[in-house]
């Protein structure tokens, strides 16, 4: 198994890392891919992935930074300077946009501006992005749509409606589902995986964040990968070995820097 997205720099794990690795270790978990949210956590992010053989990291700035701070502007030399010669970084990422704190799409311009930035920069650099999308389809259509050169990458903890997964797809993109999959009357997120091919799933936790559910209320960690993978094979009449499996392929493929 794959944890494609955990927050293994949060907080929440301060202290706890070795604990929280060795038991993803022990249920199966082979790799972990580590995002950052910032200049500041990227470097936290790749310090981690230097200390245990199966994690990786992602460098990346999270449309939240504009949110939060909205006079902020990417230094891409910055970025460049913290993913090149560095064979732990495997990819560009959480990047994307989120309206969910800013409704009135205040920080729109400035959260398109950061997005593209990074999509450009991974196309250049050859490498994989993961996106983060909240509340910001339309404005996450129209980016894909406007760009000549898409890079390849992973929608994390997929959010949109049926006609943006085609599109997502038909642009050759990876799609994970959180824990939050395994909700109670989530009927139409259920729906979505299984219009989704498994040739384009990947497993993700999004730990500390979005536990299974019979583990809901509490802190998500990687080794509750197995759970969302049990709950994707029922909806796939698939055994669990056989989306491991699939879902493992998937992400070696897309995060071919791990090979």
């Amino acid at each position: 198994m794959i944890d494609t997205h955990a927050h293994l720099s949060d907080q929440a794990f301060e202290g706890r890392l070795d604990e929280v690795v060795r038991s993803a270790e022990d249920v199966g978990v082979e790799r972990i891919i580590v995002p950052s949210v910032d200049l500041q956590d990227a470097i936290k992010v790749k310090s981690i992935a230097k200390q245990y053989k199966g994690v990786y990291a992602l460098v990346g700035v999270h449309p939240e930074k504009v949110i939060n701070e909205p006079e902020f502007k990417l230094e891409i030399d910055k970025l460049v300077k913290l993913i090149k010669g560095e064979e732990r970084v495997v990819g560009i990422g959480e990047i994307g946009m989120d309206f969910y704190w800013d409704k009135q799409k205040k920080t729109k311009k400035a959260q398109v501006e950061l997005f593209k930035k990074q999509l450009g920069l991974a196309v250049v650099m050859g490498l994989p992005v993961v996106i983060h999308m909240r509340e910001a389809e339309k404005e996450m259509v129209e980016v894909i749509r406007s760009m000549d050169r898409v890079p390849r990458g992973q929608f994390h903890c997929w959010s949109g409606g049926r006609d943006f997964l085609k599109l997502v797809l038909r642009k050759g993109f990876y799609v994970s589902f959180g824990g939050n999959v395994t909700y109670k009357k989530n009927e139409a997120l259920v729906a979505l995986v299984r219009h989704t091919p498994l040739e384009r799933l990947v497993l993700e936790t999004d730990s500390p964040y979005l536990a299974p559910g019979e583990l809901r209320g509490k802190m998500n960690e990687p080794k509750n990968v197995r759970i969302v993978a049990s709950f994707l094979a029922g909806l796939h009449e698939k055994s669990v070995e056989e989306i491991n499996e699939i879902t493992s392929k998937n992400a070696l493929e897309l995060f071919n820097k791990m090979n």
